[in-house]
């Protein structure tokens, strides 16, 4: 599922529609932090719109991992800028 992620440098994980987020997808995110950190690339953006899904992942540390964002624009805008930085 998050393959692509650990491939390239700007990503933006979706998870506006979420509600709940598993346990196996906080792992698979701290994996994937972990791959993406080993390998210098930059942070991943994700977006999230429910406040249960952004205070997991304030609670479980991995606000502090990832650029969390509340609308894919906002995720969206944030990659242009780092492009023309």
């Amino acid at each position: 599922m998050l393959e692509p992620a650990a491939r390239e440098a700007n990503v933006i994980l979706d998870l506006t529609n979420a509600k709940y987020v598993s346990s196996t997808l906080v792992m698979a995110l701290v994996v994937l932090h972990e791959h993406r950190a080993e390998r210098g690339m930059p942070t991943m953006i994700i977006v999230v719109k429910s406040a249960f899904v952004r205070r997991l992942l304030n609670l479980t540390g991995l606000e502090a991992f990832f650029r969390i964002r509340e609308t894919i624009e906002e995720g969206l805008a944030e990659l242009r800028f780092r492009e023309s930085a």
